[in-house]
């Protein structure tokens, strides 16, 4: 931390992170009532990232990936992926409705999850038409399908047992041997 600049955003930047939360905990202090809703964003916010992870998977599988880890579900990955996003999608929906006792409230309380996703997406969609830093990168893309491909060939997947007799993969037809202690 002493190395960073002092008056640069990047040299302030821990502060911010650090004021951030105490500012939402003493709102939520001064409003106890606004937890659920707080929580609730946090959360779809959350599920929101993670569904994001869930879609390129299930967009790569659909386009002939297969994970090249240890670990595989073989042929049941696709229908899991499928309903994680489902559930993902499900859950987000639920967190995003307002609750039955929001009755008399005005729009904005009602709707405060969805209005500040909202906000954050916009915000995000309007740096990435602006800034573009999607054009300077030199990180690796496009990659998923020949590094798993890759990887299959020189180390196959072990260890799970879902997949014995798996025609996606013919070396596991057959159970390991158990070994005697």
């Amino acid at each position: 931390m002493s190395h960073l600049p002092r008056r640069t955003l990047a040299g302030s930047f821990p502060l911010i992170l650090h004021l951030l939360p105490m500012a939402v905990c003493l709102w939520v202090y001064a409003y106890p009532g606004s937890l659920p809703r707080v929580t609730a964003f946090a959360v779809i916010g959350i599920y929101l990232c993670f569904q994001m992870v869930v879609l390129a998977a299930l967009r790569q599988r659909v386009k002939g990936w297969k994970p090249a880890g240890n670990w595989s579900l073989g042929r049941a990955g696709l229908p899991i992926n499928i309903a994680a996003l489902l559930y993902g999608i499900a859950a987000m929906a639920v967190l995003a409705l307002p609750a039955k006792e929001a009755t008399g409230l005005s729009f904005v309380d009602k709707w405060i999850v969805l209005v500040g996703l909202a906000t954050i997406l916009a915000t995000g969609l309007l740096y990435m038409l602006i800034a573009r830093p999607y054009n300077r990168s030199n990180a690796p893309e496009n990659d998923a399908l020949a590094v798993a491909h890759q990887r299959q060939q020189s180390h196959p997947p072990t260890g799970s047992a879902l997949l014995e007799g798996d025609p996606e993969y013919p070396e596991r037809s057959t159970p390991p041997q158990a070994t005697k202690h």
